[in-house]
């Protein structure tokens, strides 16, 4: 109870910072303050203050992770079906799926107001890196398998080449971060067909594709495609 009254204190002071400091917009530029992007935005920036900027530290990431749960549940966002040959098996799989589809939703091709749109982006870095340090290799197959099958199911709209790299003046990532992120997203999209998922390998240079990433991040990649 106090874990989940934590998370929701948070929400609050991601929404009255937001009221704070929200000048010099209109209802053209942006969504009301109750849109569902802008909560995101408002409590990652939250989380950002209460952990500090490590975007790599294991703090950073589930605090981040678990302030997106709790906005989805507030603001009632309902992930889009996603029809998939393999059933997922485990909570944390449905969970990692869960929070992509947030994702989905928010970055629509209707162009969401780019700071907002990376957020979301940044949003999307760490859930992949998230899943990429799990340690059980069970567990990162039905993961990543999971994040695959949305992708597929959303590669002519949101993981289309023409928006699934938008705003990267807004993504607030390193130049190494935002080399590894498009390096991972290229990986996705190339393998996210089930079909031959396992098949792309002659075209996929692997160790290129899991430069900068941490050995056991590295190591679910390489044993996932070989």
């Amino acid at each position: 109870m106090s874990s989940k009254k934590n998370r929701q204190e948070l929400y609050l002071r991601g929404k009255q910072a937001m009221s704070d400091t929200n000048t010099g917009t209109t209802d053209s530029d942006v969504k009301t303050p109750e849109s569902d992007t802008e909560t995101i935005q408002q409590t990652t920036t939250v989380v950002e203050e209460q952990v500090g900027q490590q975007p790599e530290s294991e703090t950073y990431i589930t605090a981040v992770l678990s302030t997106v749960a709790v906005t989805a549940e507030t603001t009632n966002v309902q992930p889009t079906s996603v029809q998939s040959s393999q059933p997922l098996a485990s909570k944390a799989a449905l969970m990692i799926q869960k929070q992509i589809q947030n994702y989905i939703e928010a970055m629509s091709v209707k162009a969401p107001n780019p700071v907002q749109g990376g957020q979301w982006q940044k949003t999307l870095y760490l859930l992949l890196k998230q899943v990429l340090s799990e340690a059980d290799p069970g567990k990162f197959r039905e993961e990543w398998n999971a994040i695959l099958n949305v992708a597929q199911a959303n590669a002519e709209s949101v993981f289309h080449e023409n928006y699934i790299f938008r705003f990267p003046q807004h993504w607030n990532l390193s130049d190494s971060e935002g080399t590894v992120f498009r390096r991972l997203i290229t990986l996705i999209k190339m393998t996210s067909d089930p079909q031959n998922r396992f098949q792309q390998n002659n075209a996929i240079h692997l160790e290129r594709a899991t430069a900068g990433l941490t050995e056991t991040q590295k190591n679910n990649i390489l044993n996932f495609y070989n």
